[in-house]
């Protein structure tokens, strides 16, 4: 099920049933592919801070905020990929220092 309204909500670029997915299948691949591809559209939309958001959402250590959010902690998504679109995010934001600082 979770799989099926992925790729609904994928071909139809729905970001409400694309939250749906993160939501109601929370310790699944299709969550995590969720909000990897929100990230994408909210970064391809010049919302950077939107963007942060969902990829910090796939792994502990990429979180700012760790605990006050839940983690799935078993993500297919290499951690070094995570931190990479963490600083597209800093360069977006035009924060320079801190983005040296992440690279």
């Amino acid at each position: 099920q979770a799989s099926q309204a992925l790729q609904h909500a994928r071909a139809a670029r729905d970001p409400a049933e694309l939250n749906r997915v993160t939501e109601l299948w929370f310790a699944t691949n299709s969550r995590d592919d969720a909000l990897w591809l929100l990230g994408e559209w909210h970064l391809e939309q010049g919302r950077p801070s939107r963007a942060r958001e969902c990829w910090s959402r796939l792994h502990r250590a990429a979180s700012e905020n760790a605990s006050a959010r839940l983690i799935f902690p078993d993500t297919t998504i290499p951690l070094v990929e995570i931190h990479a679109r963490l600083l597209l995010c800093t360069i977006a934001e035009t924060r320079w220092e801190i983005a040296e600082r992440e690279l």
